[in-house]
C-alpha cells in the first residue's frame, strides 16, 4: 500500500504504513522523489519478524540530488509488530 501512495504522492496515506523509524533520510522517500514505475521483487530477505523488499524505481531523481533521474534500486524493511502487523522500518539504497 505504501508503494502505490508513493506512485500517486499520497505521502499522508503511505505513513500510515510506517514505525517513527521510517521517515526521510531512512526510507521514506514520498514528497522527496517523484515516481513513474514501480517494480517489487516479491522474493524477500526474511527472518521471522522482518522482511526486506528489494524495488526497482523509475524517477525524476530526488529533490535533493541524492537520487538521479532513471531507474535505482531501493529496499523496503518491514517489521513484525508485536499486534502481528507489518510496518515500515526503514529503507535505503542497500541493504
Amino acid at each position: 500500500a505504501y508503494l502505490s501512495a508513493l506512485g500517486s504522492g499520497d505521502c499522508a496515506a503511505g505513513r500510515t504504513f510506517a514505525e517513527p523509524t521510517f521517515r526521510r533520510g531512512n526510507g521514506d522517500l514520498c514528497g522527496a522523489v517523484r515516481v513513474s514505475a514501480i517494480e517489487v521483487d516479491w522474493d524477500p530477505a526474511r527472518s521471522a519478524d522482518e522482511r526486506v523488499y528489494a524495488t526497482t524505481l523509475t524517477t525524476s531523481g530526488s529533490d535533493d540530488g541524492s537520487i538521479t533521474a532513471g531507474t535505482t534500486t531501493w529496499f523496503f524493511d518491514l517489521r513484525r509488530q508485536p499486534d502481528g502487523t507489518w510496518r515500515l522500518a526503514g529503507g535505503g539504497s542497500g541493504p
